[in-house]
């Protein structure tokens, strides 16, 4: 009878953590790559008005500036990836690799990554250097979700 308890309570533990991490799965949403032309016509035209920022989006923006050799960007693409689905629709979430969307990076120039950009609807950009712990990002969103 006892290790038929004990069989139980290990079966319902291991069940725990199997559904904490189906869990943890679920709360990342999908981050949508960006190329140049996808930048140009999502976010920004800067060929079209390179000195006036006029934001094409109808919600709060973040975009994670990236290479796939950058040890720091590697750690911020799961924080990015868990943001996007804890605020769900209320913003769009976006990554540029910078070695692929080389106009982009230029117009901007970002010389140094990880940078994540956060967008308000209305207003300029905010612009995140370096590999942050998670409460900067958040105090970075939720200023541009006030605004």
């Amino acid at each position: 009878m006892k290790r038929a308890i004990l069989l139980a309570v290990m079966a319902m533990a291991s069940l725990a953590g199997v559904m904490n991490k189906v869990a943890a799965a679920d709360n990342r949403a999908t981050v949508t790559a960006l190329s140049d032309a996808d930048f140009r016509a999502k976010i920004y035209d800067y060929v079209k008005s390179p000195g006036k920022w006029n934001f094409k989006g109808d919600r709060v923006a973040v975009i994670d500036f990236y290479a796939d050799w950058c040890g720091p960007c590697r750690q911020v693409a799961p924080l990015i990836e868990t943001l996007a689905g804890e605020y769900g629709d209320r913003i769009a979430v976006f990554k540029v690799n910078v070695d692929d969307a080389q106009q982009t990076a230029a117009f901007f120039r970002i010389n140094a990554i990880p940078l994540v950009m956060v967008i308000p609807v209305s207003g300029e950009p905010t612009k995140l250097l370096g590999a942050r712990g998670e409460d900067a990002y958040k105090a970075a969103i939720d200023k541009a979700l006030a605004k």
